[in-house]
């Protein structure tokens, strides 16, 4: 499993995640992860973070460390996962790593990773990341329910 982020054309930092993912888990990928991705992908500046609502994202220790360190969230509705971009973006790295298995090793799985994202096309991350408004009204629309995005 990987943690990621991008925006705009550019993606941040993939960092691999071992075994199961609590809340103290997710704030040390945060805390690792979320300031190298502000001066990469938001050049210091300001941004929206989006994540679902996985118990490890909502729980009292991720909204905390996320409050304190003045990190704005897009409200989530319950029940619509398929919202977030990035789940696009996964599904391109998924197919190209399905290509090259099997892998024998987590750094090999990460160079494979790197290699893909590397070809990404900076206007496929900014048609990702543009498509936020339709998904949006898309699912105020189905009064909240899941969409086929």
């Amino acid at each position: 499993m990987l943690w990621g982020c991008f925006g705009g054309e550019k993606i941040g930092p993939m960092l691999p995640i071992q075994g199961n993912l609590d809340s103290h888990g997710y704030v040390r990928i945060l805390r690792q992860a979320l300031p190298q991705a502000r001066l990469d992908v938001f050049d210091g500046g300001p941004f929206m973070f989006q994540q679902d609502n996985a118990p490890c994202h909502v729980s009292g220790v991720t909204k905390r460390w996320l409050e304190r360190h003045e990190i704005e969230l897009l409200t989530w509705p319950a029940q619509s996962p398929d919202l977030n971009p990035i789940e696009n973006l996964w599904g391109i790295i998924k197919r190209k790593v399905d290509q090259h298995r099997p892998l024998s090793s987590m750094e090999e799985l990460m160079r494979v990773v790197d290699t893909t994202l590397d070809g990404i096309e900076e206007k496929t991350l900014t048609s990702l990341v543009n498509s936020m408004p339709s998904r949006i009204r898309a699912v105020i629309a189905n009064k909240g329910c899941p969409i086929d995005y």
